[in-house]
């Protein structure tokens, strides 16, 4: 990366965009994504699926799975310890 963030943007997906609810998988998924690239960055993740409420919801089941330690077996990033 060229700056010391990382922006996310999440509207939800297929024809339900800004009315979706993601899943824990969903999230998981994504937090497995970026977790390598997170060392000396900071994370901005914008929830705009706020039809039906979902954003903060999301944004704090985000925030808790980014919290937890990886598991055993999953990526990890070589410069964590």
């Amino acid at each position: 990366t060229s700056t010391d963030f990382l922006y996310l943007r999440f509207h939800g997906m297929g024809r339900r965009l800004y009315d979706y609810r993601y899943s824990r998988n969903e999230l998981a998924a994504w937090v497995a994504k970026i977790r390598p690239h997170l060392r000396g960055h900071e994370l901005y993740a914008f929830f705009n699926n706020d039809v039906g409420a979902q954003a903060p919801a999301n944004a704090a089941q985000f925030r808790a799975l980014l919290r937890q330690r990886p598991r055993s077996g999953a990526h990890r990033s070589p410069h964590d310890p």
